[in-house]
């Protein structure tokens, strides 16, 4: 495993470390046991038997090599994981064991550990070992959740804040509809913003933002769907009684164009296309050059007809 190719990032959190895997876990404690002066190495074993890495005291002692089982895992560690280990105490020729793990150990699990000299970091030593590393000096840290949501929060435009507030007010019926709660199990705040930020249209685009597996998708993405679509039309239609009237009829007029060119409404104009038209906004060269005298005249006719200054 080549994991010196590039700076080592490390988690901010315990929480963080509840989302890696079994290898990224791995790499964490070989990044840590570096940093605090050991020398350490993982082991590449198809059968580990049951050691995921090896450290030495020091680069320089030879002799005194310690077996570490990481266990980045949700329940409490069994006695057969424990029992691999005295198998890699053999084979490693090692001076010591360790079973260092985000979770606890059963009682049965615990009393073989003690039995056999196995040293047991628990998930409070864990978090130790990440408080250890913010006393140090020139190590770097993974940006917090809450600094990418800040970050976030900062770039949505002030016009999205009725945005937020809608599909927080989304967010609480379908927890309510779907009975989730709390509510942040429906989706947190970084999901919510990142929902503003990308603005899904469909089930593809939606299964594309973090945080939003399968089962949720197809239990509630329609309805986020729906939302961010009739939130994107109303968007763009225009204020005022005249400019509704004009955009109305540019999306009669986008029919009727479609249908006599062979292509899709979409691909004539968009209706966020229709409700800027007075900027020009979105037309390609070709198809100014297509229908864009015609659409002049329509709008020049409407102008006339009612009389806008």
């Amino acid at each position: 495993m080549d994991i010196l190719s590039a700076p080592y990032l490390f988690p901010n959190s315990i929480e963080e470390i509840d989302e890696f895997s079994g290898k990224d876990f791995e790499e964490f404690l070989f990044h840590f046991f570096k940093v605090m002066g050991f020398d350490p190495r993982i082991t590449n074993d198809s059968d580990d038997k049951g050691v995921d890495l090896m450290i030495k005291r020091s680069p320089s002692e030879e002799k005194r090599l310690i077996g570490i089982q990481a266990k980045r895992w949700k329940g409490s560690v069994t006695p057969d994981e424990i029992r691999k280990m005295l198998d890699g105490k053999n084979h490693y020729n090692l001076e010591e064991l360790w079973i260092i793990t985000t979770s606890k150990l059963t009682s049965s699990a615990r009393t073989t550990a003690l039995n056999n000299d196995i040293t047991i970091y628990s998930r409070d030593r864990v978090i130790d070992f990440i408080n250890k590393l913010k006393k140090k000096d020139n190590i770097f840290f993974r940006p917090s959740r809450k600094q990418i949501v800040r970050v976030i929060e900062e770039n949505i435009e002030v016009t999205d804040n009725d945005f937020v507030i809608q599909l927080k007010t989304l967010r609480k019926e379908i927890s309510e509809k779907h009975k989730l709660f709390p509510i942040y199990n429906v989706f947190n705040n970084e999901v919510l913003l990142s929902i503003i930020e990308h603005k899904p249209k469909d089930f593809e685009e939606l299964s594309k933002i973090k945080g939003l597996g399968t089962k949720k998708i197809e239990l509630f993405g329609s309805e986020i769907v729906d939302f961010v679509n009739n939130k994107l039309v109303k968007k763009t239609k225009p204020t005022s009684d005249n400019d509704q009237k004009l955009f109305e009829l540019l999306l009669i007029e986008r029919t009727k164009i479609a249908k006599f060119n062979k292509m899709t409404e979409d691909d004539v104009y968009t209706d966020k296309v229709a409700g800027y038209l007075a900027k020009i906004y979105g037309f390609k060269k070709e198809n100014i050059d297509i229908y864009g005298d015609y659409l002049i005249k329509v709008i020049t006719k409407y102008i006339i007809d009612s009389k806008v200054v």
